[in-house]
C-alpha cells in the first residue's frame, strides 16, 4: 500500500560516490548520485566510467561533477512540471571524499589537479 502524506518540506538533496576498482593499467570506477525530495528518492544514477582514475579524489569529483549537472536539470525540471515555483535555495550535494568537496568549494587549482579539467 502507497501512503502519501503531505509535506511542506521540498527540498531536493543530493549525494555522491565513487568507487576505485583496481585494474590491468590502472585504476577503473564507477560513479553514482542520488537525489531525494520530501523524503523521497526521486533520481539515481551508478555508471562504470570509462577511462583510467589516477586518485580516490579524482574519481570522487568527477561524481560530484556529473551530480551537479544532474541537480541543475533537475532545477529546471521541477519548475517546468510546475511541482513549486522553482527551487530557490542551493541544491546541497553530499560527498564522503574532503579532498573532492575542497576542491569543489573552492575551485583551486592545486598541485597535481590540473589534470581534472582537461578530462571532464
Amino acid at each position: 500500500m502507497l501512503i502519501y502524506r503531505r509535506t511542506e518540506n521540498l527540498e531536493l538533496v543530493g549525494y555522491a560516490d565513487a568507487n576505485l576498482e583496481k585494474a590491468e593499467d590502472g585504476y577503473t570506477f564507477t560513479s553514482c548520485f542520488l537525489f531525494k525530495m520530501a523524503g523521497a528518492v526521486g533520481a539515481w544514477k551508478s555508471a562504470k566510467q570509462s577511462g583510467v582514475s589516477s586518485s580516490t579524489m579524482f574519481s570522487e569529483y568527477i561524481a560530484c561533477y556529473e551530480a551537479t549537472s544532474h541537480a541543475v536539470w533537475l532545477r529546471y525540471f521541477i519548475k517546468d512540471i510546475k511541482v513549486m515555483d522553482s527551487i530557490s535555495s542551493p541544491i546541497q550535494i553530499y560527498n564522503d571524499n574532503s579532498a573532492a568537496v575542497f576542491h569543489c568549494m573552492n575551485n583551486k587549482m592545486l598541485p597535481g589537479l590540473q589534470h581534472i579539467n582537461r578530462s571532464i
